[in-house]
Formats: C-alpha cells, sequence, structure tokens
C-alpha cells in the first residue's frame, strides 16, 4: 500500500500536471528519479533536497498507473529537444546524477499519467 501523500506532494503533483497540460508533446524533460509509491516514502525529502541542489526551478512530481502499482517520478526541467535535455542532464550536481538520470519526452509522460 502506498504511504499518504501530504499537501505540499499533492500540490507539487497538480503543479506538474498544469505544466504538462500546457508542455507540447515533442518537448522533453529529465527523468531525476522514479519507484513504485510505496517505496518512495522519503520522496517529500528528495524533493526539498532535489530543489536545493537546481540553480533554476523546481523538481516536478507525477504520479503514474501501471498494471502492478503506482509509480511516482521526479522530474526537471522543459527542454525543446534530447540534446537540449541531454545537455541540462550533464549539469546538474552529482548528487543528483545517482540515480542516472535521462530525458523522456513529453508525450511519453502524457500517456502515463494519472
Amino acid at each position: 500500500m502506498s504511504p499518504p501523500l501530504t499537501l505540499a506532494l499533492r500540490e507539487r503533483i497538480e503543479e506538474t500536471r498544469q505544466w504538462l497540460d500546457r508542455a507540447d508533446d515533442d518537448r522533453w524533460f529529465v527523468q531525476l528519479t522514479t519507484g513504485s509509491a510505496g517505496e518512495m516514502a522519503g520522496v517529500g525529502d528528495y524533493l526539498a533536497r532535489t530543489d536545493q541542489l537546481l540553480q533554476t526551478g523546481r523538481a516536478g512530481l507525477y504520479l503514474a498507473e501501471t498494471a502492478a502499482s503506482t509509480r511516482i517520478g521526479v522530474i526537471y526541467g522543459d527542454f525543446p529537444s534530447r540534446k537540449a535535455a541531454n545537455q541540462a542532464i550533464d549539469q546538474l550536481p552529482d548528487e543528483l546524477k545517482l540515480q542516472r538520470p535521462f530525458a523522456r519526452k513529453v508525450a511519453w509522460l502524457k500517456q502515463g499519467r494519472t
């Protein structure tokens, strides 16, 4: 069973949902980390630390349903191309690179989010 989401996390999910609704399908973002909602009890702390480390903007948060579970993901940025997203990954602090971030297309996230 997934831990309950705090008000702050629900607000961040809503902010991300609003961005996603406005974003073109051909835009890109950086997937910082993802896991099952049950495994991500510390996501609030991770999100706060990520916001501290990022020089610009805030990290986004989304929920996505799979056949097996609810997934929760932390994302960053809004980029015009995969190349731009990969350049942003190269500039991330080492601490954020530990989870092996990668570029993803907005269209992918629009298909699987809740």
